[in-house]
């Protein structure tokens, strides 16, 4: 994909092509960046719901970035509370220093 996932706000209706590239494009960065830029155009119980999968399969270390910084945009929400408790309690110091940063 030759674009960056910024502005999605304003595009709602394109979702299903950005949970697509974050699932199936051949580049990692393209996938962690489409999972990020979900969060600014996805209801945050649906998001909750699809990082709740991807957390359950063992997501490397840079797709944890990507979650949490989606998170981030909906860290007031009682579900992304969940997650990033889950996250904040990661083996990976960085990680869990990033998931309670995002908490508060």
């Amino acid at each position: 994909m030759a674009f960056r996932f910024c502005n999605l706000d304003r595009f709602p209706q394109l979702l299903p092509l950005i949970q697509h590239a974050a699932e199936n494009d051949p580049s990692a960065d393209v996938r962690r960046a489409a999972l990020r830029g979900m969060a600014r155009m996805s209801p945050a119980p649906m998001l909750i719901q699809y990082y709740q999968q991807e957390l359950a399969q063992n997501p490397d270390h840079e797709t944890l970035w990507a979650i949490i910084g989606g998170l981030r945009d909906h860290d007031k929400t009682r579900e992304a509370q969940a997650p990033l408790t889950r996250l904040g309690q990661h083996p990976d110091a960085d990680i869990a220093n990033a998931a309670r940063d995002a908490m508060t």
